[in-house]
């Protein structure tokens, strides 16, 4: 398999079909049309491919703060089903920050949402920790592509256990009832508005 930058938006969206993976009502228009505001301010992807098809994808920002100075952000770490657990996410992981370090980035950085707990431990075990939270005031909901454990759940049913998070895949054993428990537990702080960081522990 190979890495290699995705550069034009001619060749994104080709990869469309895998972000299907994570956003199922995501459009080839809406895709489209965001790529092209994205693609103004510093957004590129890579991928890894088996031949022409894109098996693994990952896209990300260069840019710059006050408290930090310039950084990277990577967005939407994706690993094709019937690709997963050949280490694609720590081959997309370990390019970036070979990249940033070429870039001269300070750091890189990536944001995750609470109930997407499974994916922290894969974070974590590739040199990220958290910080802090990432607040939000949400101006038009129908815009946004709420991740939730719908996807954990649906699963549960088709007794499927190697599922793909929404931000990134699993390249370790983790306990599946952990994760649907810790989903119940993160729904239930939601709403009742508190601020919790909730933990998967490794059986």
């Amino acid at each position: 398999m190979e890495l290699r930058e995705i550069t034009s938006k001619e060749e994104m969206l080709k990869n469309y079909d895998l972000l299907l993976e994570v956003y199922p009502n995501l459009t080839k228009d809406e895709y489209s049309s965001e790529l092209d505001l994205m693609l103004q301010h510093n957004y590129g992807q890579a991928g890894v491919f088996d031949g022409e098809i894109c098996a693994g994808l990952t896209g990300y920002w260069i840019g710059t703060k006050l408290w930090c100075g310039k950084y990277m952000e990577l967005d939407n770490v994706v690993v094709s089903k019937k690709y997963r657990r050949l280490g694609i996410g720590n081959q997309l992981f370990d390019f970036f920050k070979q990249k940033a370090e070429e870039e001269k980035c300070t750091m890189l950085a990536l944001d995750s949402y609470r109930k997407n707990l499974p994916s922290h431990d894969f974070f974590e075990a590739n040199g990220y920790e958290a910080r802090g939270f990432h607040f939000i005031n949400v101006l038009d909901e129908s815009k946004i592509r709420y991740v939730d454990c719908s996807m954990i759940r649906s699963l549960e049913k088709s007794n499927d256990r190697e599922f793909l998070t929404p931000i990134s895949t699993i390249e370790s054993s983790i306990s599946y009832n952990s994760v649907l428990s810790v989903c119940d537990r993160a729904e239930k702080e939601t709403q009742s508005n508190r601020h919790v960081r909730l933990r998967l522990k490794k059986n």
